[in-house]
């Protein structure tokens, strides 16, 4: 368990208090909520229905187990998708695309490493999706926030 708090939690959180949180503290509170509440959303669903299971030592189940992600590199990575996509605004579908490409990419480190495991047919193509429909939901939140202009 030791691992994925150092990587899932720790290690984003110090990248984002440097950089995000000192100078882009609007994106990363009105983000990271949002972002947090789809991972547990998209990780209960994935436990309940047996689709992924985290290794972990202690070995423990279901939300618990994701809780560094879902409160550490999953909302960061949506705050910096949210960063580029601010800075970078010709093409914002490519921008969510590259991250949850780049996400699936450490995810499938996390596979080929024995930390994650696949069940009932679930491939890393399926875990492209469960990433990349959640980013778009937080680029559409964000576009929300932009026409009430609140970022």
């Amino acid at each position: 368990m030791s691992f994925h708090i150092v990587y899932g939690f720790l290690l984003p959180w110090v990248i984002a208090t440097v950089h995000l949180f000192r100078y882009h503290k609007t994106i990363l509170l009105l983000i990271f909520p949002v972002c947090s509440m789809l991972a547990f959303a998209v990780n209960d669903l994935g436990f309940t229905y047996g689709f992924w299971r985290l290794e972990s030592k202690p070995p423990l189940e279901g939300v618990l187990a994701m809780l560094p992600y879902n409160i550490g590199i999953y909302p960061v990575l949506a705050s910096y998708m949210i960063l580029l996509v601010s800075h970078l605004s010709r093409h914002p579908i490519l921008i969510v695309i590259g991250i949850a490409l780049f996400t699936t990419f450490l995810e499938f480190l996390m596979v080929v490493t024995d930390r994650v495991e696949y069940n009932k047919g679930w491939t890393i193509g399926w875990t492209f999706v469960s990433y990349v429909i959640p980013y778009y939901l937080v680029y559409l939140y964000y576009r929300c926030l932009q026409t009430l202009r609140v970022i």
